[in-house]
């Protein structure tokens, strides 16, 4: 029985094949299990694409904004998971700026979550997350994370009952705050949340895993590993490839490596 789920959206302007292609390519490289993605699109040619790769396609009944996007990606993964009860092993994975270069799976080592983190502190993000944190509590909140290392929003796994956890975590926090106006910098950040209450030991047990090591590489605007090898997979300086390159859309030679390599196999 098939114990493995992976959870992720394709919304908005990135419901559509080409935001979807690698992505799915790559996962069933090296994963042939449960996959879900959830979309708010009526287009039958992209539903039919997902079908393709085995994808379990869950259609919202409404659009989904950028700004519902910051609390539908836990809301709804609650009940995906509650729908799946012989599931042991969860991951929330983005979509359209992530590719697999092996099974996720076999890096998990068995805690309730398990998160990733990028490459700089909070403190060394000033325009993004340190604002963000700001803006959402005060200065003595960001007094006490300033320090770590940012947690990314983007990758979340673990045991089941560890995720639906985080999930309903992070759904009650974003009920503190105003609905965001569409338009408006959003007051609410999950990523923030998730920053903060990991520091603060509100979360299950958490193993953090380093970007850049065998598991996941987050390689955007903190930058990351960003080399190649001769079989077009990204690769760290000791030669590893990580299983996750996450936010590689940044990097032209990568987004051009990776169409090249995945579209011809």
């Amino acid at each position: 029985m098939d114990k493995n789920l992976i959870i992720g959206f394709a919304t908005g302007m990135y419901a559509n094949i080409e935001s979807m292609k690698n992505f799915c390519i790559s996962i069933r490289k090296y994963y042939d299990g449960k996959l879900v993605l959830i979309t708010d699109t009526n287009d039958e040619e992209f539903v039919k694409y997902l079908k393709s790769y085995n994808v379990i396609v869950l259609k919202t009944n409404k659009l989904i904004s950028v700004e519902d996007l910051m609390i539908e990606r836990w809301s709804i993964p609650i009940k995906v998971i509650e729908g799946f009860p012989e599931v042991e092993n969860v991951i929330l994975s983005d979509t359209r700026d992530l590719v697999y270069q092996a099974n996720p799976f076999d890096y998990l080592v068995g805690d309730e979550i398990e998160l990733t983190t990028e490459n700089k502190t909070i403190e060394e993000c000033q325009h993004w997350n340190a604002r963000w944190i700001r803006t959402m509590y005060d200065e003595e909140v960001y007094e006490l994370v300033k320090d770590q290392k940012i947690i990314c929003g983007g990758y979340m796994c673990g045991k089941r009952d560890g995720i639906i956890k985080l999930c309903k975590i992070i759904v009650d926090e974003s009920k503190r705050y105003p609905k965001t106006i569409v338009g408006q910098p959003p007051i609410f950040i999950d990523q923030s949340a998730m920053n903060v209450f990991y520091r603060q030991k509100k979360l299950p047990s958490t193993t953090l895993h380093p970007t850049g090591g065998p598991f996941v590489a987050t390689i955007g605007s903190n930058m990351g590993p960003t080399k190649l090898d001769n079989e077009g997979y990204l690769v760290t300086d000791e030669g590893v490839r990580p299983a996750v390159v996450h936010q590689y859309d940044r990097h032209p030679h990568l987004v051009e490596a990776f169409n090249k390599r995945l579209r011809s196999e």
